[in-house]
């Protein structure tokens, strides 16, 4: 029997901003300035649960260390197949041989156990925001942003399991949990225009700088088990060996670029066409620069370079009036962001062209 419940949960941003007065005379509406700020929370909760599974996670743990000295286990394997050695999870095939390197799980090979896995994870990311922008002769405006952002996000997983009652299996339960706690924060800048001089030609552009964010992580991974006879010292359980260890780097994402234009025909209707451009093989993991790190994230971002590609993004869409009707039409062309590496996928699955239309009326002039 499997059940698979997820729950997930996600509260909105609450945005508060101040502008001063406008001022007088070509910068008729003055130079504005102001704060923005939101802090979207998410929750979310997954579970899995089977009865009499013929395997069990200390066979893989086993297969880990395969190959590997006993001594050499907790260094080799500290997260995983080192801590189950610690607590009896996995023991050598051979015990009385010190130079053997192969392991075989505490339980007889298939034992059937009732297994759960669980993960919870919640977090939030906040955004606050500064702007300035200004507006000279209601014709050209400008605008300036920059962004703080906060982030955090924890996620623990737990897998547990519990043996059937039988002579032949010793081994009564255990559990191993991860913990990964994820905190940090960045900063982004966006700046922009519009021109709109010629009234019936307005058109604009915008730069949205990369997010640069530090993250550090703090990861805990933990083993456990009981069984029916004494083991180590003459326990039945084994206290709960962890391991602990914090992880620092940055993150880059990719900047990108907009830029828009209409063309308005009075109070008739109106055409217009937006261009985005993002070039998502540029996204960059970076080492920390708070503490010393040797590790250059080359692979990483090798693997970003090769997998992903720029993205060109172009919506368009009309509206006209006849009297009291409004007609409306739409269309957009979306391309996946992966690389000519990765297109065996199909075109179906790359190029995603959506349509929109529609017709209204209103009950007054």
């Amino acid at each position: 029997m499997l059940r698979i419940p997820v729950r997930a949960f996600s509260l909105g941003t609450s945005p508060w901003h101040s502008i001063p007065h406008p001022k007088t005379g070509q910068w008729r509406s003055g130079v504005r300035h102001g704060l923005t700020t939101g802090r979207p929370h998410t929750t979310g909760r997954g579970q899995a649960q089977a009865d009499r599974v013929g395997t069990s996670i200390l066979d893989d743990f086993a297969s880990q260390a395969e190959g590997t000295l006993a001594n050499d286990l907790y260094n080799a394997l500290p997260f995983t197949a080192g801590l189950a050695y610690d607590v009896y999870g996995i023991n050598p095939v051979d015990p009385t041989d010190s130079l053997g390197t192969s392991y075989v799980a505490a339980l007889p090979a298939g034992a059937q156990v009732g297994q759960s896995h669980t993960i919870d994870s919640h977090g939030a990311t906040s955004n606050t925001s500064f702007f300035w922008s200004g507006n000279y002769m209601d014709r050209f405006y400008l605008g300036l942003s920059i962004g703080i952002i906060g982030h955090r996000h924890n996620r623990t997983t737990t897998h547990s399991e519990t043996t059937t009652r039988t002579r032949a299996i010793d081994q009564k339960d255990m559990r191993y949990q991860e913990n990964l706690s994820t905190s940090g924060n960045g900063i982004d800048v966006g700046a922009g225009f519009v021109d709109a001089f010629v009234q019936a030609f307005p058109y604009g552009a915008g730069l949205h700088s990369p997010m640069w964010t530090q993250l550090n992580d703090a990861y805990t991974s933990e083993v456990g088990t009981n069984f029916e006879v004494p083991i180590a010292k003459g326990a039945r359980a084994t206290p709960l060996h962890h391991l602990t260890d914090f992880f620092n780097y940055r993150v880059q994402s990719p900047w990108r670029l907009v830029a828009s234009a209409a063309y308005i025909a009075g109070d008739h209707g109106l055409f217009s066409v937006d261009y985005e451009y993002a070039d998502y093989g540029n996204a960059r993991f970076r080492p920390s620069n708070r503490i010393e790190n040797a590790y250059d994230f080359e692979a990483e971002n090798e693997t970003i370079k090769s997998s992903f590609r720029g993205v060109h993004t172009v919506r368009a869409g009309t509206e006209w009036r006849s009297g009291n009707w409004y007609f409306r039409l739409g269309w957009a062309l979306y391309l996946m962001p992966t690389s000519r590496t990765m297109r065996a996928m199909g075109k179906l699955l790359r190029t995603l062209r959506r349509r929109g239309s529609g017709i209204a009326r209103t009950m007054w002039a």
